[in-house]
């Protein structure tokens, strides 16, 4: 990404951990972007993106005050599997700029994106470290299933399916496993983060 910054994606499917091991790096004094939070201040009203979308899908996508409705935005963005790549089409490339300005001024060496779509988006080829948090299939469906929201992770790792799970895997660098509670997954996410400070520490 830059010679003065060192910046890890951190990624894996819905309700696999990744916010849970986002927060251990955090805990250790490092830059953490939400990037699905980052993404929704890219909607803004008056924003570049906000005008697209409205071009693109009308004005049907607005609620109180002008600004987009994001459920209404969401009903037609995850229609169907066409309609998620045609408003992926629209949307990454307003995302992408947006981080690498991000990124760049920021004051912290070591960036970490908490981005569950890094590769969907393309920018996992701008990062220098990929950390996949990995949940075994048996424990997801129980966690999902207990929460309040199955139907919607159910609907969206259909989505995050579509670029394979498999590949996603092969091109990370790291995989974090999450098969135990919450503190053996922040355990592990710092030991992750002594090995990268260590080899990154050096260069």
């Amino acid at each position: 990404m830059s010679k003065n910054k060192i910046v890890i994606g951190l990624t894996g499917i819905i309700a696999s951990g990744k916010s849970e091991a986002a927060g251990a790096f955090r805990g250790k004094g490092i830059s953490v972007i939400d990037v699905d939070k980052f993404a929704h201040g890219l909607y803004a009203k008056g924003r570049p993106l906000y005008r697209k979308l409205i071009k693109k899908y009308g004005k049907g996508i607005l609620g109180a005050g002008g600004r987009i409705c994001r459920p209404a935005l969401a009903d037609l963005a995850f229609k169907d599997e066409k309609h998620y790549l045609y408003f992926n089409r629209i949307v990454f490339p307003y995302l992408n700029s947006a981080l690498h300005s991000k990124i760049q001024n920021l004051r912290s060496k070591i960036a970490v994106l908490d981005m569950a779509v890094l590769f969907e988006s393309g920018f996992y080829r701008h990062v220098d470290v990929i950390i996949f948090v990995k949940v075994p299939g048996g424990i997801w469906k129980k966690r999902v299933n207990a929460g309040k929201n199955s139907g919607w992770a159910k609907k969206t790792l259909k989505y995050q399916k579509i670029f394979a799970i498999n590949k996603k895997i092969a091109l990370s660098d790291y995989i974090l496993y999450n098969d135990k509670d919450k503190a053996d997954l922040r355990r592990r996410a710092a030991v992750l983060i002594k090995i990268i400070k260590d080899i990154y520490g050096r260069k």
